[in-house]
């Protein structure tokens, strides 16, 4: 893998982090690492946040929170909405969006190519660089367990683990802050991933940092995405995130899979309609035969 470079346009919004322009809330805890500092050839990003430049990846350390039920978010920020997200993380998710742009990845900021999701459940596929994530913890026999991250979440639809169609870099989003006393703008920025502390989404969300790429469902009815509890240690254990660029053999894969899940949807949604047109042509003939 080459060295990774940093483009210009993701350079001033990490410079914008960085510099501190954007904003979770005033009551948000420094951090408890220097963000900056130094291990040999490692930088910490955050408090369980580092980045490995030379070797091209992040890790991130969190606990799982949550080993049943329905997902919303893989991921979130500790306070955050841990009762439907498979893990938490402590860092800030400011540090997260930098280390995935010193990577070299590019997020819908960067492509400026519009599109993704507008709001939380918007079925618009997320825009931005694709990015392979794997979950490491220690197994009850001591010995290290590494999955890919789809393989902590149950498709509904098939009965499987969710496909391994990777993660898509959104870059969530920015917005003007105001003073809560006059509503007047500050001039300054809102990161709104550190205000909502949505770090991975499983159902789309605008405000994610990464987002997975398949449509979750927006309610309960056509809700797809659950914890896979065959897989998912129990809450509480500590984990590490991996998160890199796929190689190019991985990336093609993944689009593979994707288009395929893709494909299976449109098919199912069409079997639905030919179903649902064939129960109202079914209805109107016999309410015709009993008015007769």
């Amino acid at each position: 893998m080459s060295t990774p470079r940093v483009l210009l346009g993701s350079a001033v919004v990490a410079t914008a982090l960085l510099a501190g322009c954007c904003h979770a809330s005033a009551q948000e805890p420094p951090p408890a690492d220097a963000a900056g500092a130094s291990e040999g050839d490692t930088v910490v990003l955050d408090r369980g946040l580092r980045l490995f430049a030379k070797e091209g990846r992040l890790e991130a350390q969190g606990v799982i929170c949550l080993q049943r039920g329905l997902l919303e978010l893989y991921g979130c920020g500790q306070g955050g909405k841990d009762h439907e997200s498979i893990m938490a993380f402590p860092f800030r998710a400011q540090q997260l969006q930098l280390g995935l742009i010193l990577l070299g990845l590019r997020d819908k900021h960067e492509l400026g190519t519009g599109g993704g999701p507008k709001y939380q459940g918007d079925p618009a596929r997320p825009v931005g660089d694709r990015v392979l994530l794997l979950i490491e913890w220690t197994g009850p026999d001591g010995k290290t367990e590494s999955r890919r991250a789809e393989d902590l979440v149950l498709d509904r639809k098939t009965g499987q683990s969710a496909p391994r169609v990777g993660w898509v870099f959104a870059g969530s989003e920015f917005a003007d802050e105001k003073d809560p006393g006059t509503g007047e703008p500050t001039g300054r920025k809102l990161y709104l991933a550190n205000r909502y502390k949505v770090y991975i989404a499983i159902q789309h969300d605008p405000t994610a940092v990464l987002d997975y790429p398949l449509d979750a469902g927006a309610n309960w009815a056509a809700a797809r995405f659950f914890c896979n509890d065959k897989v998912i240690p129990p809450a509480g254990t500590k984990v590490k995130l991996i998160a890199r660029a796929p190689t190019a053999e991985e990336t093609a894969e993944m689009e593979k899979l994707e288009q395929e899940a893709v494909e299976a949807a449109a098919k199912e949604a069409k079997d639905e309609a030919a179903r649902l047109a064939k129960e109202a042509a079914e209805r109107a003939a016999r309410e015709a035969g009993a008015g007769s």
